[in-house]
């Protein structure tokens, strides 16, 4: 089996997906690694995603998360009449989490 995003290494919101997938199982280690790689390789493309989903790896492995959630929120504000309206949706679901996250310290 080839190794994660070995099939599609400059396909930035592969890593957007396969973070959020390691996040969803509990695997926070390994999610904030590629989601820190994937904001790195990315100009704007999945931002508001990894950084919220970064914010509660950051928070679940007991390190600190605001400003990775900051930097979320303002990233889906300036996009947030730009992209489609499930993405907003979808968006809107990540901050609400991380931030009931965030609230719990």
């Amino acid at each position: 089996m080839p190794a994660r995003n070995e099939c599609a290494p400059g396909q930035a919101s592969y890593h957007d997906t396969v973070g959020v997938a390691l996040y969803r199982n509990n695997q926070f280690t390994e999610a904030a690694s590629v989601l820190e790689k994937s904001l790195k390789d990315s100009a704007a493309t999945g931002t508001s995603v990894n950084l919220l989903v970064l914010a509660m790896c950051h928070h679940r492995l007991g390190d600190t998360a605001r400003n990775c959630f900051d930097r979320g929120e303002r990233s889906f504000e300036e996009r947030h009449g730009k992209i489609s309206p499930l993405l907003v949706e979808q968006l809107a679901e990540f901050k609400a989490q991380a931030r009931s996250f965030l609230q719990t310290r």
